[in-house]
């Protein structure tokens, strides 16, 4: 059985806590003198978010708001965000919620709403970039499965025109607009894997005691490959093709008590085990874009950590621990891997996205998510392990009231009383 892991909540203001007006005293800290956040603050439309880098390096896209609906932007990376004056996208309704570079040039978003869209947008030196919507279906769910740097124009998407509750697979060109249905999906497989080539070698279907078969696809036969019982259907599945299609990453908890992850030589059918830890799940990674071979993962057990594959790999984590506080990933890297755009939570600020020059190592700030947070008492969040009576660790969370804490040691210099 797994450790139990409640997820953290951060507790913004003492104060919110107490609906009745009660107010709390302390010796040391007055938690009532702290300012209430404003809401929207938190949870109203971010100022930037979802930054990537461009796989040249070049640009930067991120989301903002546009008269208040979230749009892409994209801007000239080393130039201030605020001259990036336009948006290669002009959504009204609901806000856009993805955002990914298909070429060097070229960046696509999608969105959910009565139809959802993929659409393709080209930077240029001009005012405002230009778009072109892909794939515009009423009712109907765009999901994308593959894109390569291989093959830049082309990605392989499914569309639920068919049939609502299945996708079929289609080969989109982005630059000519072609679109061209791989098969019908009346076999009723639920996703597609797909490699650097953009060729279905896998797809998963579910099963009735609510696991599911990963099956081999050659063609149109397919061949049973794993049948993932439900127990471990939320731990165990496969992950992503090496860029030569020849290794698959897999994760697998089958017979264990946490979820490792494998590599899978897809000629032989060796498993070869790459990361595991006894106390928790492995969870997530980041490859080399050129080989698609992991170069770290991470394991969160009282926090993230991240491990490393490679001897490079560690000199970044060391160098990104160092110089990061709270915890960070990455969001997005460039073809040579050269610059890498972090994700970064210090926790007791807003979280922001940074450049990190891999080569110079050197970080420099692209923006903050919520600026209007800056300065707002967003208190620390203490992992904690607590004994159960059967022996079993709890994994919990502790959040003390601002001022309450001033030795960081995530324990209370005075005694709070009520009045």
């Amino acid at each position: 059985m797994k450790n139990l892991k409640l997820r953290p909540w951060r507790v913004l203001a003492t104060v919110a806590l107490f609906p009745f007006g009660l107010a709390t005293s302390a010796v040391a800290a007055t938690p009532t003198d702290t300012k209430l956040i404003p809401r929207n603050a938190i949870f109203g439309n971010p100022e930037r978010a979802g930054g990537q880098i461009s796989p040249d390096g070049k640009y930067v896209s991120f989301l903002a708001p546009r008269d208040g609906v979230l749009n892409v932007w994209v801007v000239e990376r080393g130039k201030p965000l605020t001259d990036a004056r336009r948006s290669p996208t002009r959504r009204s309704g609901r806000s856009a919620s993805t955002t990914g570079w298909r070429t060097a040039r070229t960046s696509s978003s999608r969105r959910t709403r009565e139809a959802t869209r993929t659409s393709s947008f080209t930077p240029s030196t001009s005012k405002r970039a230009r778009k072109r919507t892909l794939t515009d279906f009423k009712g109907v769910r765009v999901l994308v499965y593959g894109r390569s740097l291989k093959r830049p124009d082309e990605l392989v998407i499914g569309i639920n025109e068919r049939d609502k509750a299945f996708h079929d697979p289609y080969l989109l060109n982005a630059r000519t607009g072609a679109l061209k249905k791989l098969f019908d999906n009346t076999e009723k497989y639920a996703n597609f894997l797909v490699d650097d080539d953009l060729n279905v070698r896998f797809v998963t279907r579910p099963t009735p005691d609510g696991g599911f078969q990963v099956f081999r696809y050659d063609n149109g036969k397919t061949t049973v490959f794993e049948t993932v019982a439900f127990e471990d259907s939320q731990t165990t599945g496969p992950g992503a093709f090496t860029k030569d299609g020849k290794t698959l990453y897999w994760s697998e908890s089958r017979g264990r008590n946490t979820a490792a992850l494998l590599a899978i030589d897809l000629a032989s059918g060796e498993k070869k085990l790459v990361a595991e830890d006894p106390r928790a799940d492995v969870d997530g990674g980041f490859k080399d874009p050129q080989t698609g071979v992991m170069q770290a993962y991470g394991v969160n057990y009282l926090k993230n950590e991240w491990r490393a594959l490679s001897p490079a790999a560690k000199e970044d984590i060391d160098f990104l621990n160092a110089n990061l506080k709270g915890q960070w990933t990455v969001q997005s890297q460039t073809r040579t891997n050269k610059i890498w755009l972090i994700g970064n939570d210090p926790i007791t600020s807003p979280a922001r996205a940074m450049i990190y020059d891999r080569e110079g190592k050197s970080l420099k700030e692209l923006y903050v998510v919520r600026p209007a947070l800056i300065g707002a008492p967003l208190p620390a969040v203490c992992p904690v392990e607590i004994k159960s009576r059967d022996g079993l660790t709890l994994i919990g969370y502790l959040t003390l009231p601002v001022g309450s804490d001033a030795k960081g040691d995530c324990k209370p210099t005075s005694r709070f009383r009520w009045s």
